[in-house]
């Protein structure tokens, strides 16, 4: 792989889609958007991630400890730095007033986010795909109906990876520290970054994220920051979410759900054995093949910027299947993958197969929240099959092993992918 230095950015205008493409965009989110916005305001779970970051922030106002009373399921569990931003806003507002401004600011960000990912797309028919693709994913509907924080990660990891290519490497350094304090998993982003020795990026990820430090420090005091990374953060990642667990898609969650009693799951086989056989194995599988595929330059230079676009592409997924806690909303992030593969179609020689892959992938991710809908309700059953339940995580892997195979390709100095 090549320095950012040498990874140019080839910027495409909107112009070269039709009238009736733009026509046919605006009124399929003129209806899009007042559906999600009935269900977010009106409809049970609506808006229920936003009630967890609201009753923070009102905790913070009021001055309540911020992490002692942290009970699972009712109290918020993350970094507070999200809380803090929330404030203000809960100050001058009241709770439908805010919870409003977060659903506009939701879909704002998430339209700016893709207008900045069409720009790297040449043909107008991918343009047109990622302005639709979000309106016919229920990443999207179940992110922006329970109003969760995935769209922020979303904008700035895309905002991180478009930073680096367009040889703005302290932006993306920056870029990547901001989603750290919201959910982590973009930190081992950043040792990727370390790992392909990008100093100026690592340096001003460290450096922002010690800002950001220090203003959550004195949002809730030293005290309660320590209690958090010493009690609440590590019960987080080493067993997850216990009462959402039939829910995740994280690689922990699919040990879980098939090894382990958990409520709403019937296990494979239950078995603590297999659970903790596997759960190193397979964690140590992914670490070791993302290593190794990172591990050097493609053979040819010319091939620098594709060998990039699918690193940050595997490292993202990577360190999504790793975090304790992926639900269906942070597979949004999954809108960048598709926008690589979309970037890099001309030089795809299975085109068709590749294709069909994407449309599998995205298939069983869709699967996975009309089982959680409609399998319970079909078959009167409280608990589901776990392997069933792991719809979304096949989706997650299908895309995970075609990136790799990709970079294998890169590796032996293939143009054609």
């Amino acid at each position: 792989m090549t320095s950012s230095a040498n990874i140019a950015t080839e910027r495409t205008p909107h112009r070269n889609l039709l009238p009736f493409h733009w026509g046919l965009i605006i009124l399929l989110w003129m209806l899009y958007i007042p559906m999600v916005l009935y269900l977010y305001t009106n409809q049970v779970g609506g808006g229920v991630d936003f009630d967890f970051y609201y009753r923070a922030a009102v905790r913070l106002i009021e001055g309540v400890p911020f992490y002692d009373n942290v009970v699972s399921g009712i109290d918020y569990v993350g970094p507070s730095m999200l809380v803090q931003f929330l404030t203000p806003l809960a100050l001058f507002l009241d709770y439908d007033g805010v919870k409003l401004v977060w659903f506009i600011l939701n879909i704002l960000l998430l339209w700016g986010t893709i207008f900045y990912l069409t720009r790297f797309l040449e043909k107008p028919s991918h343009k047109l795909i990622l302005w639709l693709l979000p309106i016919f994913s229920t990443t999207t509907l179940v992110s922006i109906w329970s109003g969760q924080s995935t769209i922020i990660l979303l904008a700035c990891t895309v905002g991180a990876w478009g930073a680096y290519r367009n040889q703005r490497p302290i932006w993306t350094g920056i870029l990547l520290a901001i989603p750290t304090w919201i959910k982590f998993y973009p930190g081992l982003i950043i040792l990727y970054f370390l790992w392909k020795r990008e100093w100026r990026v690592t340096a001003s990820a460290f450096i922002a994220g010690m800002v950001i430090l220090a203003f959550q420090i004195a949002g809730v005091s030293l005290e309660q920051f320590i209690f958090y990374v010493t009690e609440v953060l590590p019960n987080l990642t080493l067993g997850g979410e216990d009462f959402a667990i039939w829910g995740t898609q994280s690689l922990l969650a699919f040990n879980q759900k098939l090894f382990t009693q958990q409520a709403r799951v019937i296990p494979l086989i239950e078995s603590d054995l297999l659970f903790n056989i596997f759960r190193p194995l397979t964690t140590l599988s992914l670490l070791g093949a993302t290593v190794f595929l990172t591990l050097k330059p493609s053979r040819l230079s010319d091939t620098a910027d594709q060998q990039y676009d699918f690193e940050y592409a595997m490292v993202m997924m990577a360190a999504l299947l790793l975090g304790a806690t992926l639900h269906l909303p942070g597979m949004i992030s999954l809108l960048l993958v598709v926008t690589i593969f979309l970037m890099h179609w001309s030089h795809i020689k299975s085109q068709f197969s590749i294709f069909l892959y994407l449309i599998l992938a995205w298939l069983l991710i869709e699967l996975h929240f009309f089982i959680i809908l409609g399998y319970r309700s079909m078959t009167g059953e409280e608990s589901t099959p776990a392997l069933l339940l792991l719809m979304a995580f096949y989706g997650m892997m299908i895309l995970l092993f075609r990136t790799m195979n990709i970079l294998g390709k890169l590796r032996k100095g293939q143009t054609s992918l």
